[in-house]
C-alpha cells in the first residue's frame, strides 16, 4: 500500500509516560506536535514518509527527520486503537534517546 491509506487523516494518541501527539497525515508528507513529556512544545511539519499496510487497519509508518536526527517508526493499529514506536532522536548529540514505546488512540479524524 501507499502513503495515501492515511492521507488526510488526524490522530491522536497518548503514550503511557502521558505525552500526547497529534499526527497529521497528508499525501507525502505528516506533521505533529508533541504535549507533554520530555518532549512537551515540539511541533514538526513537512517531513516526507513511508507508509506499508501490514493488515486491515494496521500501518507501518517511518520517516527521517535529518534537520532534528532523529528516526521514527510507528504502527498504527485504528482496530485495536494504539500506536507502538520505535525513535532514536537527536542521534550523534548529547540528548540522544532510544524511544520503545506504545499509546492508546484518543481520537481520529
Amino acid at each position: 500500500m501507499t502513503n495515501r491509506d492515511l492521507a488526510g487523516k488526524t490522530l491522536e494518541y497518548t503514550y503511557e509516560n502521558g505525552a500526547q501527539i497529534v499526527l497529521e497525515v497528508g499525501e507525502e508528507t505528516l506533521g505533529f506536535e508533541w504535549s507533554g513529556g520530555d518532549l512537551d512544545g515540539i511541533k514538526i511539519g513537512g517531513l516526507r514518509y513511508k507508509c506499508q499496510s501490514m493488515r486491515d487497519g494496521q500501518y507501518m509508518v517511518s520517516w527521517h527527520n535529518t534537520d532534528a536526527k532523529s528516526f521514527a517508526t510507528i504502527v498504527i493499529d485504528l482496530l485495536d486503537k494504539k500506536v507502538h514506536g520505535s525513535a532514536l532522536i537527536f542521534y550523534g548529540a548529547p540528548e540522544e534517546q532510544e524511544l520503545f514505546e506504545e499509546a492508546v488512540i484518543t481520537g481520529v479524524t
